[in-house]
């Protein structure tokens, strides 16, 4: 048993947006390497023992549950911790069973001294037939069960891609605990600037506003509701993926994470490799990182003066050279957003001291980055 329950680790990562890595794998396997034989007595026990490593958010409780009830229980560790069959039960007196396996009576002696029938068998020979035959079954059973899986596993990649907002590599090497910043902070934090104070329409009659209305025409032009304070907000997410930014996976589910907590906002997440692809002279074509969502040609955006742009990428620092292509046709998209609204940040995850002899290090002359840690978006926020 090299990797138990690795393939229900994979498919709980693809399928739910929790936080795993091979480090909460490797965490598991180190703790279930020293649980005694028989300390799991049926796989709810095994069950509870993988949530302390892998449940890190309660939402996804169901989904666990299903999903292990689905797979798990017959993986690597097949039968091995399921709770024992019952014993079966003693026999009437008087009753026995010939060898055809049909209940048969009177096949010996009342008083039990008599000569045993064919029917009947040793204490030893019968618990050793029930042996032979529950191994059978288990045989049969698991043989079906893996063949599930199998299938399971051809559709596995599939049904990853499938689910909404999923990346289409496997895991990244991060650990939860260390994350580059804390989401609540940041999520409250960003809310007090991107809200915009609007009026909303509520359910309920503006009665006062109605009766000025009847004595100044003697008529009700038309229906008048209450209104209330409110605010909006409208940012988007343009996340540089693959290549070296396979390593950042992780920021940006943090900030997918954080944005999706702010109420009443309007949230827009696209994603592309290196720069965005030229739509015509002036537009860009985004490839939306929603499920079953059509790219986005920004010749046809929503956006206006207060909508707030944050590009996550790590704009070349990993070339160790300066590419001069490249750096014009960053300028190009940056310009590009500022030209809409004057709320653009660039957050690039690559420590500075990295950006020696890069790209990013020139483009960061002209461009504000900033390096998504605690105290690096807590003097951003200061800033603001």
């Amino acid at each position: 048993m090299k990797k138990p329950l690795w393939t229900f680790f994979t498919l709980l990562k693809a399928r739910t947006q929790l936080l795993l890595s091979v480090d909460q794998y490797a965490y598991f396997l180190a703790a279930f390497q020293q649980i005694p034989t028989g300390h799991f007595k049926n796989y709810h026990d095994l069950r509870d023992f993988c949530k302390i490593f892998w449940l890190k958010d309660q939402e996804y409780e169901a989904d666990f549950d299903l999903l292990f009830e689905q797979i798990a229980v017959w993986e690597d560790l097949k039968l091995s911790f399921l709770e024992p069959e019952e014993e079966p039960s003693p026999e009437e007196p008087g009753k026995g069973t010939d060898a055809g396996g049909t209940p048969s009576t009177g096949g010996g002696s009342r008083g039990g001294g008599g000569d045993q029938g064919p029917g009947q068998k040793t204490n030893g020979q019968e618990v050793q037939d029930d042996d032979s035959t529950g191994k059978q079954i288990e045989e049969e059973e698991l043989a079906e069960i893996e063949l599930t899986i199998k299938e399971q596993d051809q559709n596995a990649g599939q049904t990853a891609r499938a689910a909404a907002y999923q990346f289409e590599y496997t895991f990244t090497l991060n650990d939860q605990a260390i994350m580059p910043f804390e989401l609540r902070h940041f999520a409250q934090r960003l809310r007090r600037e991107v809200e915009t104070p609007v009026k909303v329409p509520t359910k309920d009659l503006d009665y006062e506003q109605m009766i000025i209305q009847y004595t100044k025409y003697r008529y009700i032009d038309e229906i008048v509701y209450q209104f209330r304070d409110s605010s909006s907000s409208n940012i988007v997410l343009l996340a540089d993926r693959y290549g070296s930014m396979l390593a950042y996976e992780y920021v940006e589910k943090q900030l997918y994470l954080a944005i999706n907590t702010i109420p009443d906002c309007s949230f827009e997440h696209y994603f592309y490799y290196n720069l965005p692809e030229r739509q015509g002279s002036e537009n860009y074509l985004l490839k939306n990182a929603g499920k079953g969502k059509p790219q986005l040609d920004t010749g046809k955006h929503k956006w206006n003066t207060d909508t707030w742009f944050f590009i996550l990428s790590d704009a070349g620092a990993h070339s160790g050279m300066v590419n001069r292509g490249r750096m014009v046709d960053t300028f190009r998209w940056w310009n590009y957003l500022r030209g809409i609204s004057s709320h653009v940040y660039w957050l690039n995850p690559v420590p500075p001291d990295y950006l020696q002899g890069s790209t990013a290090q020139r483009l960061k002359v002209t461009i504000p980055m900033i390096y998504p840690t605690k105290d690096e978006l807590k003097k951003f926020f200061q800033n603001l």
